[in-house]
């Protein structure tokens, strides 16, 4: 999955503070920006944040105003939304730097590389295979802290990136040090309690380590959430796995051999069809 073009036009390589210094975005966790010196960069109210973050995330490629203000402040935006639209981009150019946002008729442009925001590394990461260099870039929630109804389903779609990625680097953990891994997936089975795949991670790790009551307990912790909350019984995996526990099948105790990483990771591509309108009516700040 890739967020926008993969390749910026050539024209477009960085962002710049009016003094020549790169500036680099971060989305993940709260929404920051810094200066190549380190010096953080003030970015406004949560709103101004949000507009720059819906920016960042198709950095390179111009985005209509309409979907700034739908991934701002949703479907039911207030009638000043585009008119403070304008306020927000003014104040991020003073911060970023006046060339750092083009208007292209009725859009707006970050003028960045994807190299310069951290959920686009993250993402090249994954398509790339490169599973601890993507979860090295994770460094919290996306957006963290920010009301941006527009892009809860960008949020979504990258926190399970994050957890699937998460759970093929646990998995390759259980396989040569199941101790290591056990804080790890007991923290996430309570965090994420309905992803089957943590548990049977958690559970293998447990009776690999000589804990089979823990790994059996864990099970019915598993059952129980699942139950009591969706009403479902535990799909095949588990069940097997409690099977499998309670005779001390072997097979626990080998070490599998495992698809690529790049092959497990989802695939495909999601974009928003962001389109330039180079002679639209409509002037924009």
């Amino acid at each position: 999955m890739t967020w926008f073009p993969t390749q910026p036009p050539e024209d477009v390589l960085t962002t710049t503070n009016g003094e020549g210094s790169s500036v680099r975005i971060r989305l993940l966790g709260e929404v920051s920006a810094v200066a190549d010196d380190g010096a953080p960069l003030v970015l406004g109210p949560a709103k101004c944040q949000a507009v720059l973050a819906a920016l960042a995330l198709s950095a390179g490629s111009s985005v209509p105003v309409w979907r700034l203000v739908e991934s701002v402040w949703g479907e039911e935006p207030p009638r000043t939304a585009e008119r403070t639209l304008q306020s927000y981009i003014a104040r991020l150019r003073r911060e970023l730097g006046p060339d750092a946002i083009t208007r292209t008729g009725a859009a707006y442009r970050l003028n960045t590389s994807a190299e310069a925001v951290d959920v686009l590394r993250f993402e090249r990461c994954l398509d790339e295979g490169r599973i601890g260099e993507a979860l090295e870039e994770w460094t919290g929630p996306p957006l963290a802290g920010l009301d941006a109804p527009g892009l809860e389903g960008t949020v979504a779609g990258l926190t399970e990136r994050w957890l699937t990625a998460l759970e093929l680097d646990l998995e390759r953990r259980v396989e040569i040090d199941p101790a290591s891994a056990i804080g790890s997936l007991t923290e996430l089975t309570a965090t994420h309690p309905f992803r089957e795949g943590l548990w049977a991670l958690l559970m293998t790790a447990l009776y690999r380590v000589g804990r089979q009551a823990d790994a059996l307990a864990t099970y019915r912790t598993a059952r129980n959430q699942l139950v009591e909350e969706l009403g479902v019984e535990p799909g095949p995996r588990l069940r097997e796995l409690e099977i499998q526990i309670l005779r001390q099948d072997d097979q626990l105790e080998a070490v599998r051999t495992q698809a690529s990483p790049a092959a497990a990771l989802p695939t495909g591509t999601v974009t928003f069809a962001f389109t330039e309108v180079e002679d639209a009516a409509l002037s924009w700040a």
